[in-house]
């Protein structure tokens, strides 16, 4: 964990010029938009099983989950079909051989801790269907992060939290459906947008607020307040009233 509580104060630091750590203050508001992995015991050795929340993986019942590493024991449980079996009768023998293997490891992985569904990860903690990628945490469906905390179907993100449906973000805050943008907060749908704050529908902007340009000294000016307030309510209460979706 200290990796983790690490990457995320670096994070923090990047974004809003202090550190926030541990994760474990902050993982209920960066998880807050984003499928999480929920740990259920394994029904053959009782160790906690990572399992995704999301899809059919919701359906999975309680006492019928098993970790990747007792693969080859589930598939060794049969169960015999007799003649005198009616579909019922035989369909009350399924549960004696049906596990759920929820995991999926694949490729090289280091540190990787309480995930589910990964290729090529190195120093993540709590994702789900993450490939490719290194310092994450708390994030679903994403390829090529770094440094990148809640964020959620979105690739090539780095020095990010809390971005989603975007590609190629670097150092963004609260950001949905953008591409191509850095050093943003509160955006939605803008592209090539550049140190600007609650812009919407908007391309090739800098030093933008509501979608106006403004000088730098104004755009830094508001920036300012806004970090602060960032800051206040995240050391206080461990997360934000409000987030891009509520805008």
């Amino acid at each position: 964990m200290a990796k983790i509580d690490k990457t995320l104060a670096e994070t923090a630091r990047v974004l809003f010029g202090e550190e926030l750590s541990p994760i474990s203050r902050y993982e209920d508001w960066l998880a807050s938009r984003v499928p999480r992995v929920r740990m259920k015991k394994s029904c053959l050795t009782g160790k906690p099983v990572p399992t995704p929340a999301h899809s059919i993986f919701s359906l999975v019942p309680d006492g019928m989950v098993a970790e990747l590493g007792m693969l080859k024991h589930a598939s060794g449980l049969k169960a015999d079909v007799n003649e005198e079996d009616s579909f019922g009768s035989m369909s009350q023998k399924m549960p004696k051989i049906s596990l759920y293997i929820t995991e999926l490891a694949e490729g090289e992985n280091i540190e990787v801790v309480d995930s589910a569904v990964y290729l090529n990860l190195s120093n993540a903690y709590k994702i789900v269907d993450v490939f490719t990628s290194k310092n994450v945490g708390l994030g679903f469906f994403n390829d090529y992060n770094d440094h990148a905390f809640g964020i959620g179907r979105s690739a090539s993100c780095s020095f990010s939290i809390h971005c989603y449906n975007s590609k190629s973000l670097t150092r963004c805050f609260e950001a949905d459906f953008c591409r191509n943008c850095s050093d943003i907060m509160f955006c939605h749908n803008c592209e090539n947008v550049r140190e600007s704050l609650f812009c919407c529908n908007v391309k090739n902007l800098r030093n933008a607020i509501f979608n106006k340009q403004v000088s730098k000294e104004e755009y830094l000016r508001v920036k300012k307040i806004l970090v602060e307030w960032i800051l206040s309510e995240l050391k206080k209460n461990g997360r934000l009233p409000i987030d891009i979706y509520d805008f």
